[in-house]
């Protein structure tokens, strides 16, 4: 069996935004894949929590505040999601403007684009999880989460990360990945970012 994580961005929409309103008057829906390739991602946390699912003991993770947590079997390995509701930066699928390649040992993005609608901010949607597919004799999970530009100007993204999160509040780096060059998202935008987590028998 091959397993592997792939990272696809769509440009979904085009929106109109009254800024002294502050409300959005239309959005124009559509589908243009901007990037499709296989990820190169998974950080050292997220091989730390699979050995406790695997193991029952207990691992030691960096968060990412920096500060080291614990994850054990019976009180976090059932809570951990990546569920982010809309306009919740903290974890989910996240994106921002580092440029340093990922390493292992990765706990955080390098420079987070916040979510707002101010320069240099992006609006985050909510980050969603598919139900699991078989086709043929591939197995798909998908992640995805919507960005819309609303900042009044152009916004380049060069890094995006998978950020999970758990009862006892602690927010854990799972995937990162570095754009170069960078995605441009034009103001008025609106693009999806995929993780896919495929398998093949």
């Amino acid at each position: 069996m091959k397993i592997g994580l792939w990272i696809e961005v769509y440009q979904t929409a085009r929106v109109i935004y009254d800024r002294k309103t502050k409300k959005i008057i239309k959005v124009i829906p559509m589908r243009r894949k901007i990037l499709e390739r296989e990820a190169h991602s998974f950080v050292e946390n997220f091989f730390r929590i699979l050995r406790t699912m695997l193991t029952s003991l207990d691992e030691e993770v960096v968060a990412t505040d920096g500060g080291s947590t614990s994850i054990t079997d019976t009180q976090d390995l059932g809570s951990i999601r990546v569920t982010a509701v809309g306009g919740d930066d903290s974890y989910g699928i996240v994106v921002g403007s580092g440029t340093t390649p990922p390493t292992p040992g990765d706990y955080t993005l390098e420079s987070k684009i916040p979510h707002g609608t101010g320069a240099g901010q992006l609006s985050y949607g909510e980050t969603g999880v598919s139900a699991v597919s078989v086709k043929g004799n591939d197995i798909y999970l998908y992640i995805d989460r919507t960005f819309t530009n609303l900042s009044g100007a152009d916004i380049d993204i060069s890094e995006t990360g998978l950020i999970g999160w758990n009862t006892s509040a602690d927010h854990v780096l799972l995937a990162r990945d570095v754009f170069s060059p960078p995605l441009t998202v034009a103001d008025g935008a609106a693009i999806t970012i995929r993780y896919t987590i495929k398998a093949t028998t």
